[in-house]
């Protein structure tokens, strides 16, 4: 579920900023995109531990210590893509310096 929840704020992003988001890669493509957008190398890393914790649910590699300190990781990637989703209608068409 905290993939779901990941890539469903991904999707929300992908739609409000107009971009493709049909398959894995266009979700982890629009992630690159809004971590250079807006300096945050922070997004990919935890949209990264999100996708490790969808290949978790198949093969079952990660203890549950693994997986209750990822799902942190996943709450704040949640929290900081809605307020950039509130705070930014649209895209900006240049890198915004972090905060």
């Amino acid at each position: 579920m905290l993939w779901c929840c990941a890539a469903h704020c991904v999707k929300a992003a992908a739609n409000q900023y107009g971009l493709t988001n049909v398959s894995h890669n266009d979700l982890f493509r629009v992630v690159r995109l809004l971590a250079r957008r807006f300096s945050e190398r922070a997004l990919r890393n935890a949209f990264n531990i999100a996708s490790d914790l969808h290949k978790n649910m198949y093969e079952g590699q990660l203890d549950t210590v693994d997986v209750v300190n990822h799902a942190a990781t996943i709450r704040r990637f949640v929290n900081r893509m809605s307020a950039i989703l509130a705070a930014y209608p649209r895209l900006p068409r240049r890198r915004i310096p972090r905060r």
